[in-house]
C-alpha cells in the first residue's frame, strides 16, 4: 500500500505521487482514500457513519454510538476555539489545547514564538506513548514544562501505574519524549495527583541523601564518577532502594 508513498526532505511531509494527497493514505488505495474523505465518520474511532450522530453537541455530531468512542466523547472539550476547529483537549481545563490542524499549528507558532508547538503533534500524528492512534482521536494534554503533547487517557495511565517492580523509582514521572519531568498545571485532575507524587519523590529523596550519610555512602568515590558528577541526591536514590507499605 505504501509503494507511491514520498517524503519530502524539507518539511517532513508525506504524501502519494499517484494521486497528490497529503498526508499519505496509508491502508487504502488513492480510490478509497478519496472516498473515505468524502464520507462522514467518527472523529474517534474513524469508520465511516451509518446514520447521523444522537449527540446534541455540536463537537460530537461527528462520533458513533459505540460504548468507547462515547467514553472518549466524555473525556473531550466540547467548545470551539477562534479558528473554528472544536479543541481536541480535555474538558475541564484551565486553558484549551492550541488547536493541532496544520495550518492553525503554523499560524499560533507565528503568533507564540516562545510557546511553540513541536514539529509532529497534528491531530494526524501519533499519541508518543501508545503509538497506536492519532492525537485528533482522544481527549489530549500538553505538558506544562516541555510542551509535548499526549493523549489525556495515556499520561493519566502512565503516572497512575507509578513504579514497574516492588522498589519505588520515578521515571515514570519522565516526558516519553525528551525525559523532562511531566506537570499538567492546565489539567486540575492530573496536577492534583501528580503535585502528590513530586511531594513523595522529594520525601523519598531527602531520606535517602540522610541515609547515605548515616551509612557512609556519600564517601564512596563512584560519586564522582562520569554518571553522577557529585550529585549526592541522584547517587543516593540510586544506591539506597525504597518500597511504599502495603498499608499506605
Amino acid at each position: 500500500m505504501a509503494e507511491y508513498r514520498v517524503k519530502c526532505p524539507n518539511c517532513s511531509k508525506a504524501f502519494c505521487t499517484q494521486c497528490n494527497k497529503e498526508p499519505y493514505h496509508l491502508g487504502y488505495t488513492c480510490e478509497e482514500a478519496e472516498k473515505y474523505a468524502n464520507a462522514s465518520h467518527c472523529r474517534f474511532c474513524l469508520e465511516e457513519l451509518s446514520q447521523p450522530s444522537k449527540s446534541k453537541v455540536p463537537a460530537f455530531r461527528a462520533c458513533c454510538d459505540q460504548e468507547e468512542c462515547l467514553k472518549l466523547a466524555n473525556d473531550c472539550c466540547p467548545l470551539k476555539l477562534p479558528c473554528g476547529h472544536f479543541c481536541r483537549g480535555v474538558k475541564g481545563e484551565s486553558k484549551c489545547l492550541p488547536c493541532l490542524e496544520p495550518e492553525c499549528i503554523e499560524a499560533y507558532n507565528k503568533a507564540n514564538p516562545r510557546d511553540k508547538i513541536n514539529d509532529g503533534y497534528t491531530e494526524s500524528d501519533y499519541c508518543g506513548i501508545c503509538m497506536t492512534s492519532g492525537l485528533g482521536q482522544e481527549a489530549c494534554v500538553r505538558l506544562g514544562n516541555c510542551g509535548h503533547i499526549f493523549h489525556y487517557n495515556c499520561i493519566k495511565r502512565k503516572v497512575e501505574n507509578k513504579w514497574p517492580s516492588p522498589r519505588m523509582t520515578f521515571d515514570f514521572m519522565s516526558c516519553s519524549t525528551c525525559k523532562t519531568e511531566i506537570s499538567c498545571p492546565s489539567n486540575p485532575d492530573l496536577h492534583s495527583f501528580l503535585s502528590k507524587l513530586v511531594d513523595l519523590k522529594k520525601m523519598m529523596e531527602q531520606k535517602a541523601v540522610a541515609k547515605a550519610k548515616v551509612e557512609g555512602i556519600d564517601k564512596d568515590p563512584r560519586l564522582h564518577d562520569a554518571t553522577f558528577q557529585g550529585d549526592l541526591k541522584k547517587w543516593a536514590v540510586f544506591k539506597c532502594a525504597f518500597y511504599q507499605c502495603y498499608t499506605c
